[in-house]
């Protein structure tokens, strides 16, 4: 499930013409862990951090609610935020079943912060989503 579902993930992302278009080089412009050192921005960066899973006394029931971490870094803090809430507004959207192939039952949208970074001067924000699957 591990590639399959972050695959899936990026595959709807550049799916979405509201998310690629604030990108500077569009659906080139999504990275996993961090962007390539040569990136123009605004660019998205994706991580998985942690993966539940669902347990019964019966055992294990096959669901499991991975949470991602979504970052739009970019050289303007609005740039940052416009994506950020382009791609909040692409998942708030989902409607299953049918996730790129993987069988998403919900999208939920969680939390957001912001970032910088002080070497680069770039300026990020994130949301965290959890993405319940049937395994």
């Amino acid at each position: 499930m591990a590639s399959d579902l972050e695959s899936a993930l990026v595959a709807f992302l550049m799916a979405q013409t509201s998310v690629t278009s604030l990108l500077f080089n569009g659906d080139q412009s999504i990275f996993p862990l961090r962007a390539d050192k040569d990136a123009r921005l605004p660019v998205l960066v994706y991580q998985r951090i942690d993966t539940p899973s669902i347990h019964s006394k019966d055992g294990d029931m096959m669901l499991a609610h991975p949470r991602f971490q979504i970052t739009g870094w970019g050289a303007k803090y609005s740039d940052a935020r416009a994506v950020i809430a382009a791609v909040r507004a692409a998942l708030n959207a989902y409607v299953p079943p049918s996730f790129e192939g993987v069988n998403v039952a919900e999208i939920i949208v969680e939390d957001e912060r912001d970032h910088s970074d002080p070497e680069s001067l770039e300026y990020g924000r994130s949301l965290d989503a959890c993405i319940w699957v049937q395994e």
